[in-house]
């Protein structure tokens, strides 16, 4: 069983506008005898996007046609949190270490821990997201310690 569509007023004025948007060219091929193909080629949009939209109009009403944000979003969805957290502490580490060794050393964890092992590219993609200003946070506070 389907969850019913959230009212237009769950949305963002942006989402209620972009909803009104996409109705709009969707509305020939609903109420007057212009085809889908000719709505997807007039607006430049593929045809399959043009089926998306119709579809999610009949089933949801406008709601359809708004874009929920995903409450995952910016989250990893294959990685848990405690390995993400993990991979950016192995990076913040002073002296830095090299993104290899830390993929290194996440694959070890993440077998002992019965996690799916992250790629190269996955570890290499957290470590490049980090906002620099932790990181510079974090030189400026490792020098103080010297002196």
């Amino acid at each position: 069983m389907s969850k019913p569509p959230l009212p237009l007023t769950a949305f963002s004025e942006a989402q209620r506008a972009q909803a009104q948007e996409r109705f709009e060219i969707i509305r020939p091929p609903l109420e007057e005898d212009v085809t889908q193909a000719q709505v997807a080629r007039t607006h430049q949009i593929p045809a399959s996007t043009i089926q998306l939209w119709i579809k999610c109009y009949r089933e949801k009403g406008l709601a359809g046609l708004a874009n929920a944000a995903h409450s995952d979003k910016g989250k990893s969805r294959r990685l848990p949190t405690d390995a993400v957290g993990f991979i950016e502490g192995l990076a913040l580490q002073t002296p830095p270490r090299s993104m290899a060794s830390i993929h290194r050393q996440v694959v070890e964890i993440a077998e002992k821990q019965g996690w799916k092992p992250p790629g190269y590219d996955r570890v290499r993609q957290i470590i490049k997201r980090i906002d620099p200003a932790l990181e510079d946070k974090l030189l400026v506070s490792s020098s103080a310690k010297t002196f």
